[in-house]
């Protein structure tokens, strides 16, 4: 009897601590905002001549798109290892990841843009970089709608939507 209740204890411990907390989350929001950042920056290097990009940007743009990727998919997995949040602080998160939007819906649109700077070759490559970004970026949307609270939810699907509807583009361009 004594040990199934130390067991008790001990699983609701480790339970406990697995769960992210919300200052954790904002770090992790804080990070991807970083990194989207420069993802930006970095694509917004190339110029826009054909042919215009140079292995060095490149490799920025490729080095940024991993960094990005692995703060969502971190982002991710703390925010699904939360429990709902609550209101206030599902708030201030989503206070957090809207000012970057508007990075994201950037860095797309100037990818799209600056096709005509990549050769064949790295338009080839890029296709399956945006797809992956797309991947971890829906799961980080879901991870947020999932952790809201009824009255956050719609904030949460339309930031999701709209980060959606701009990466289908890019795909699109980058097949």
């Amino acid at each position: 009897m004594k040990f199934s209740t130390a067991l008790i204890v001990l699983v609701s411990f480790v339970v406990a601590g697995s769960a992210a907390s919300v200052p954790v989350i904002k770090a992790d929001v804080a990070v991807v905002a970083e990194q989207i950042s420069k993802l930006d920056a970095s694509i917004s290097a190339v110029p826009d001549v054909a042919g215009g990009a140079t292995i060095p940007q490149i490799t920025a743009i490729a080095t940024n798109a991993k960094a990005t990727i692995s703060a969502l998919e971190k982002g991710t997995v703390d925010i699904k290892g939360s429990s709902t949040l609550n209101d206030p602080d599902a708030k201030a998160i989503l206070a957090l990841v809207k000012p970057y939007v508007t990075i994201v819906l950037h860095a797309l649109g100037v990818i799209v843009k600056k096709k005509i700077a990549f050769t064949a070759g790295e338009v080839v490559l890029i296709g399956p970089v945006l797809k992956d970004i797309n991947q971890a970026a829906t799961a980080f949307g879901s991870a947020l709608v999932d952790t809201a609270p009824a009255s956050t939810v719609a904030d949460a699907k339309q930031i999701q939507k709209t980060v959606k509807d701009a990466l289908t583009v890019a795909l699109a361009a980058y097949p």
